[in-house]
């Protein structure tokens, strides 16, 4: 048996001179899980194109080099999974293909079952294939907790049906993509289950200001948790209405024009919205994400109009990173975090890598610039150089922010494709240690992250461009116990 990558989870299997397409499951390879499997997984999947249903023959499962595989009859695809690290321009006609095949497959008896990001896959030539919902579930109940967390519970609402959790699961994936967040995010699956039930998410317009109002009210909706008794009469959104949604969406656009200050009316109104929301959820962990917020809308509202004009884009330039090598493109992507360059971050990525990231960064430039002109100073220092020349004392009216003591590890890299692991130490403002609400303080404290990130480029209009950034792990540095970098 020969096994050649075709793209991320999926492979091409030859046995006996026969291809096959392969699916990873995620399932650490063992003679249980795949007895178990090979046992009771005997459903076929189905294929949707140009609005005609086949039968996705499924041969069985294999294992190779301890990872347990579903294989078969051979269609070149990429994942859902995948398809959602596009940017929502890229992503809307996915998602259409997705729910128009959806609505073909139920109206030939096919169960989908709940969304499993691994188990719908896009084939090159315009179908979706979709694998059984009982081999999905029969998958998903050996993965890992994490996995099942990333590839299907963040779009499962614990009380709702399948046809319902298909709506949910839509809903979901438009949020994140218009935001860059999800509308709920937790760090195991009871946690996130609770959030569900209990809390609306802060509305796609007060995250993103610029998405039409219309469209934020339309994911609210059904995203929203059923706090009543006739909970099972509020309106639904099905597929076909969400079709025609994302197909008027696709040609009308979501996003609308604002000025500078109602922007930034926006973003205070969603900070008091948000805080109000979080109180009795993770105080932690709020401050740790949210100090940036808080920060930065205090100065600004004070400040307001005095945004300057010249931060916008033009996006007719060459790139800042053109001509760089892979490695450069990444150092310069991550140096350019100390330096609160958004620019040439957002120069070194492609497809919505690093949206996070860059988010960051520019909501600092602006406050860092409007300390400046009021205070003579931005209020940071460059992480790197604190932790090389310092003893892990903070200055008086200063933070340390960025990245320290980065190491790129090469992975694999040829002519259109490489990959990095990337680890790191990550320092911002905050406090891990008290759980209560977050107080004003004369001067924050630091925090430290350890990180390791999956790091993948290739190449785009002839220049290296990072399309992927996974984070592998994180974890608080006990700044106890720090020595400076050498």
């Amino acid at each position: 048996m020969e096994l050649t990558q075709l793209a991320e989870g999926l492979v091409r299997i030859e046995k006996s001179g026969q291809p096959y397409l392969g699916i990873a499951t995620y399932i650490p390879g063992n003679t249980f899980a795949l007895t178990k499997l090979t046992a009771q997984a005997r459903e076929d999947g189905w294929l949707v194109h140009n609005g005609q249903v086949s039968r996705w023959k499924v041969a069985g499962f294999t294992q190779h080099a301890n990872r347990v595989y579903l294989y078969g009859d051979f269609v070149p695809s990429r994942s859902l999974a995948e398809i959602l690290r596009l940017d929502w321009d890229h992503l809307l006609p996915y998602l259409i293909r997705m729910v128009r095949s959806l609505r073909t497959a139920e109206r030939h008896g096919a169960e989908i079952g709940t969304l499993h990001t691994r188990s719908i896959l896009f084939t090159d030539d315009g179908g979706v294939l979709f694998v059984p919902a009982t081999v999905t579930r029969l998958i998903s109940e050996q993965q890992s907790s994490s996995d099942r967390l990333e590839f299907s519970h963040i779009y499962t609402h614990p009380d709702r049906n399948d046809r319902q959790n298909l709506s949910f699961a839509l809903a979901v994936i438009c949020y994140r993509s218009l935001t860059g967040e999800f509308p709920y995010s937790a760090a195991n699956e009871e946690e996130l289950r609770d959030l569900m039930r209990a809390r609306p998410p802060l509305e796609a317009w007060l995250r993103t200001p610029e998405i039409e109002p219309a469209v934020s009210e339309v994911l609210q909706r059904v995203l929203k948790p059923r706090q009543t008794q006739q909970a099972e009469k509020v309106e639904e959104v099905d597929s076909q209405s969400w079709l025609e949604l994302l197909t008027q969406w696709r040609s009308k656009g979501v996003f609308r024009r604002l000025t500078d200050e109602q922007r930034l009316e926006i973003q205070a109104r969603a900070l008091t919205i948000e805080r109000k929301t979080t109180r009795s959820y993770r105080r932690r962990e709020y401050w740790r994400r949210n100090w940036k917020k808080v920060t930065a809308i205090t100065l600004i509202v004070v400040l307001i109009g005095t945004v300057p004009g010249t931060m916008v884009r033009n996006w007719l330039q060459p790139r800042s990173t053109a001509g760089l090598p892979p490695r450069e493109v990444v150092i310069a992507f991550y140096t350019a975090i100390n330096n609160l360059d958004h620019a040439t971050m957002e120069d070194a990525v492609i497809d919505g890598a690093g949206r996070d990231e860059i988010r960051e960064v520019t909501n600092l430039f602006v406050m860092s610039r409007m300390r400046l002109a009021v205070e003579m100073t931005t209020g940071f220092i460059d992480a790197e150089q604190w932790r090389r020349d310092g003893d892990g004392t903070i200055p008086d009216g200063a933070v340390p922010y960025g990245v320290a003591g980065l190491q790129l590890q090469p992975r694999h890299e040829d002519q259109e494709r490489a990959e990095f692991l990337v680890r790191y130490e990550k320092w911002m403002p905050g406090d891990t240690s008290q759980p209560e609400e977050p107080q004003e303080e004369d001067r924050p404290v630091a925090i430290g992250l350890r990180r390791e990130d999956r790091v993948r480029l290739r190449t785009d209009r002839g220049d290296w461009v990072i399309y992927a950034i996974e984070r592998l792990s994180e974890s608080l540095i006990d700044q106890g116990t720090l020595q400076p970098l050498r």
